[in-house]
């Protein structure tokens, strides 16, 4: 049987017409529907990517664009945030709009220092369900240009709530750290009921305090100097034998530290050598002290966990196989400092009914049985005026539409 050759047919794609690719490259230009559609983003970019507005100075942005675009005008800095102060202005009126209706709203503040500015700021931030969706939205970063007392930390986040158009009662719950002057602020404004400590800042504070004590800080300074001369001085010898490096601590985080010390003991065999090659090294650790710092990372690697979760419902550390004097003691003086700042957290009203009220926990870890009564009295006193406030309105219902 003979074949006959038969001719590919060839598909043939459809070009778009030369008067359609000079329209799409004209609407960029300025009054552009496409040129209206990059400006819009553009905020968004910056937003969202957390760029400077200078970004669109750049010569590599500028040359990126131009090759894209080549009709669009790239925004200066000035009229870049003129754009972002236009859509900050219409999303919070929309989110005004959204808090306004919002029953129950549980509020963040924090202070910091940006230490290259030397400039303090609070930052706000609201959290509550709306649509049946959780949402946490920052509202308000004020520079503090005043001292940081209580009376003006209670202005500044009054004025805050107030610019949001929040209602006082709405407000259910004030998370803040245990730095005394926020806290009376917060206290003195707001009612000591709604004040909660962060948790997380609660757990850090226990084992940093324990860091700062006669048996570990010789030895935390040791092992930050070490770490130090490696950053500046021999980072390529370590890179040679290892594709791990050391992590300096941060002061005001303690999993920094423990992250530093477990880090170290992982790579001391390794650090040893190269410390005693150099006259200029700083003083080795001795076993003593390298012994140390192993039983510390021991003792607090589930006190770290209990941080990164905030879940501190037992106290972790109590089953650990450590025996030594040196462990008793990070033992005893953990313990007391964790009953210190979390031994009486069940007693307060807004934590206690929130874990009554959670299907997982109810009553089963409260250990002191006045603390769940009165948070169970609580809760019935609120279900109660909730009914009878809808009954109320029921029956102002029915007389209308009689």
């Amino acid at each position: 049987m003979q074949l006959t050759p038969t001719t590919p047919t060839s598909s043939k794609k459809c070009q778009t017409r030369i008067d359609t690719t000079f329209g799409i490259q004209k609407s960029f230009q300025d009054g552009g529907t496409r040129y209206t559609e990059a400006i819009n983003r553009l905020p968004f970019m910056i937003a969202k990517d957390k760029i400077p507005y200078s970004t669109v100075e750049n010569e590599g942005f500028e040359t990126f664009v131009k090759y894209v675009a080549p009709l669009f005008k790239v925004p200066s800095r000035l009229t870049v945030t003129r754009l972002m102060q236009n859509k900050y202005d219409v999303l919070s009126e929309i989110i005004k709009t959204e808090l306004s209706t919002v029953q129950s709203i549980s509020l963040t503040a924090d202070i910091w220092t940006d230490t290259l500015n030397n400039k303090s700021y609070i930052g706000v931030t609201y959290h509550y369900i709306f649509g049946n969706k959780h949402k946490s939205i920052m509202i308000g970063v004020t520079e503090l240009t005043d001292h940081h007392t209580a009376d003006n930390i209670k202005s500044w986040l009054l004025t805050i709530v107030q610019d949001w158009h929040i209602n006082m009662d709405s407000i259910v719950a004030f998370v803040s750290d245990n730095a005394a002057n926020i806290k009376k602020a917060i206290i003195d404004e707001f009612g000591i009921d709604k004040w909660l400590p962060c948790l997380t800042h609660t757990l850090n504070l226990i084992p940093a305090k324990l860091i700062k004590t006669d048996m570990i800080s010789s030895v935390h300074s040791k092992v930050k100097g070490i770490v130090k001369y490696f950053k500046q001085s021999v980072l390529d010898a370590l890179r040679l034998v290892s594709d791990l490096m050391l992590i300096q601590s941060v002061d005001t985080r303690w999993n920094s530290s423990h992250d530093m010390y477990e880090r170290f003991v992982l790579l001391s065999d390794k650090i040893a050598p190269i410390l005693l090659k150099s006259s200029s090294a700083p003083e080795i650790l001795s076993g003593s002290e390298l012994k140390i710092i192993k039983e510390f990372v021991e003792l607090l690697r589930t006190f770290k966990e209990a941080t990164k979760i905030v879940s501190g419902e037992k106290y972790v550390t109590d089953l650990l196989d450590l025996d030594t004097d040196l462990v008793r003691q990070m033992k005893k003086l953990l313990t007391e400092d964790y009953m210190y700042r979390l031994g009486k957290i069940e007693s307060m009203p807004t934590i206690a009914m929130a874990t009554i009220l959670d299907p997982r926990f109810k009553r089963l870890y409260f250990s002191d049985k006045l603390a769940s009564s009165s948070a169970v009295n609580k809760i019935t006193k609120l279900l109660n005026n909730a009914i009878l406030e809808s009954s109320k309105a029921s029956c102002e219902n029915n007389l209308d539409s009689s």
